[in-house]
């Protein structure tokens, strides 16, 4: 006999780790090799299909090619965003299929020997996830996570596009605890 899951999840918790890349004519793109990440997040049901809430995630990045960056040794990236997901697909309260979106702030710390100095700016992500609950309270997830960050980066007008915009795909796996 199957064990029945329950149907009034009010909140979960999400713990991820991923594989980000960046792409695109930018700085993070061409100048970085990144390595791993990982992500967090949390989110309230407000009703049947909506959830909303926070996600935080963190990578970071060595310099690859000093022509493009110039003489930074590497840098970290943290992104703290509010979200918003839509259930596509439920079933039978095991399975899900999500997309959301979400907006926020995303701080680069860039390290060139002993200086440390710091680059942020506003960011957007789209996402999407598939997860499978195990039971109750516990359940595996894959999500990819597109983001599209502008920073506040002064440089010379030529230069805006390179510096100011970044894209980074992230595909993360990782474990959900649910609350009721």
């Amino acid at each position: 006999m199957k064990k029945e899951l329950e149907s009034e999840v009010t909140g979960e918790l999400g713990v991820a780790y991923g594989q980000p890349f960046s792409f695109g004519h930018n700085f993070l793109a061409e100048g970085y090799d990144i390595g791993n990440g990982f992500n967090l997040d949390a989110k309230i049901l407000v009703s049947s299909k909506w959830l909303i809430g926070t996600q935080w995630s963190h990578y970071k990045g060595d310099v690859v090619n000093i022509s493009k960056v110039g003489g930074i040794d590497n840098t970290s990236v943290s992104h703290l965003l509010a979200t918003g997901n839509y259930s596509l697909l439920e079933k039978n309260k095991s399975m899900s299929i999500r997309a959301g979106l979400g907006t926020g702030y995303v701080l680069y710390r860039h390290s060139q020997s002993t200086t440390k100095f710091k680059d942020d700016g506003f960011s957007i992500v789209a996402n999407f996830d598939i997860a499978y609950k195990l039971s109750n309270s516990f359940g595996i997830y894959l999500k990819i996570d597109h983001y599209w960050d502008f920073l506040s980066v002064y440089t010379a007008p030529e230069l805006e596009n390179f510096f100011r915009r970044t894209q980074t795909l992230s595909p993360f796996i990782g474990i959900r605890l649910y609350f009721f």
